[in-house]
């Protein structure tokens, strides 16, 4: 498979395996620059929830993954203009990685995480490494596993919340 197949097999798996009640809107382009989509929850009516439901995913497609520390790990390469233009947002971003060959989702938040925040701010290499804990993987109809990522989201709108009111006090 080349890039652009990898890709879209992603996003296919990606929302094949999501909630319903997900509200998915692609922001992609043609040119795959930015956010790849954002995310709002919907209640049981189908009414959207507002602002602390909605959060951007990137999405990124792997033929097969790379696993370390026992395989409890998946290390993934992403360029540190990109981290650093995903903390840029004011909303929650989350990073997932889809194994293609596998179907396997993954994610970690980058909003909030404290190892992508230093290696963003410390490193002066072109490319970092994230690691995705194997137990943030996201399964069809496995709503403990989807719960886990809302949890991570509503603490990535406290995150945000706190570093603006530090920037308001100081």
């Amino acid at each position: 498979m080349n890039a652009g197949e990898i890709g879209a097999a992603a996003g296919r798996i990606f929302n094949y395996k999501a909630p319903l009640n997900w509200i998915i809107r692609s922001q992609e382009d043609q040119d795959d620059h930015g956010i790849d989509c954002e995310i709002e929850l919907k209640d049981s009516n189908g009414k959207a929830l507002g602002q602390e439901s909605v959060f951007k995913i990137q999405l990124k497609g792997q033929e097969s993954c790379s696993f370390i520390e026992d395989g409890q790990k998946l290390s993934f390469s992403v360029s540190r203009a990109r981290l650093q233009y995903y903390l840029k947002f004011n909303i929650p971003v989350i990073l997932v990685v889809v194994e293609v060959s596998s179907e396997e989702i993954y994610w970690v938040s980058v909003t909030d995480n404290q190892e992508i925040l230093e290696k963003v701010r410390d490193s002066s290499t072109d490319t970092l490494t994230v690691h995705l804990p194997v137990e943030n993987k996201l399964e069809k109809n496995d709503s403990a596993a989807f719960d886990k990522l809302l949890v991570a989201v509503r603490e990535c709108w406290d995150f945000l919340s706190l570093r603006d009111l530090k920037l308001a006090v100081n």
